[in-house]
């Protein structure tokens, strides 16, 4: 089960994912994202990573690929709430912020 919250301020979409994102729950999570963005024109996302308790494979390729999307639409993605030392290591290379206010001076609007 994923509970997906979501908050708009200042330009950005914060995404406030907890339980298990996983195969069954990354598309639920890709709807959502696919909606934002073609939808509303959304263009800045974050993705708070620290109410998850269990994130798989499909999860962590499941984020990866809504990175990619939402670049392709020139916009940008950041994380936060990663708690645990090996998710930060997994999303090295993608924008992460210690916290969701860290995020306003990552992302210039």
């Amino acid at each position: 089960m994923l509970e997906i919250n979501m908050e708009f301020r200042r330009g950005i979409l914060f995404i406030r994912l907890i339980g298990v994102l996983n195969k069954e729950t990354s598309k639920t999570l890709t709807s959502k994202i696919d909606k934002m963005i073609k939808e509303k024109g959304i263009r800045y996302f974050t993705f708070n990573l620290a109410g998850l308790v269990q994130i798989t494979e499909e999860g962590i390729d499941t984020i990866r690929k809504n990175y990619q999307q939402i670049l392709s639409f020139d916009g940008q993605l950041v994380l936060c709430g990663m708690h645990n030392k090996g998710l930060r290591t997994i999303f090295n290379d993608l924008y992460q912020s210690s916290n969701e206010l860290g995020v306003f001076k990552m992302i210039n609007i």
